[in-house]
C-alpha cells in the first residue's frame, strides 16, 4: 500500500483514541439517570433552550482541558433552571430577567448571575491554556 510502519503506528492510535471517545459517548448516554435532576441536566446538556445557549451557549464537548468547563457550564445550567422554577420566569429567550425583590429570589438570582460568570471565566481559562 506504500504506508510506512509509522504512519500506520500513527494511524492506528489516532482510530483507537476516537473509538475509546465514541464508546465512552455511548455509554454516557445509555447510563440510567439518577434522579430527576440528573434526568433535566441531561436534557440540558442534549438540548438546550434558546433562554440557556444566550448566556452559556452550549454544553461543551468533553477533551483533556474541558473538564472544568463542563462543571462550571453544568452547575450553571442548574442554577438557572432552579432559579427560574422558584421565581416562575418563564421567558422563552431570556435566562433570568431583572433582579427580583424578594430576598429568597434575589439570593437564587445572584447564585445563577455567578455560576454564569464562572463559566465565562472558565471558558477563558480554558483558551489561555490552549494558546
Amino acid at each position: 500500500m506504500g504506508i510506512q510502519p509509522d504512519q500506520v503506528d500513527r494511524l492506528l492510535r489516532t482510530a483507537a483514541i476516537q473509538l475509546a471517545e465514541v464508546n465512552e459517548n455511548r455509554h454516557d448516554r445509555e447510563r440510567p439517570v439518577a434522579s430527576p435532576r440528573a434526568a433535566r441536566l441531561r436534557e440540558l446538556e442534549d438540548d438546550p433552550p434558546d433562554w440557556l445557549r444566550q448566556v452559556i451557549g452550549r454544553c461543551p464537548q468533553r477533551s483533556k482541558s474541558s473538564a472544568g468547563v463542563i462543571l462550571a457550564w453544568r452547575r450553571a445550567a442548574l442554577a438557572i433552571e432552579d432559579y427560574r422554577r422558584v421565581s416562575g420566569y418563564e421567558n422563552p429567550h431570556e435566562a433570568l430577567g431583572f433582579v427580583p425583590r424578594d430576598q429568597e429570589l434575589k439570593r437564587a438570582y445572584v447564585l445563577a448571575e455567578r455560576s454564569i460568570l464562572r463559566v465565562t471565566a472558565e471558558r477563558e481559562r480554558r483558551h489561555g491554556i490552549e494558546r
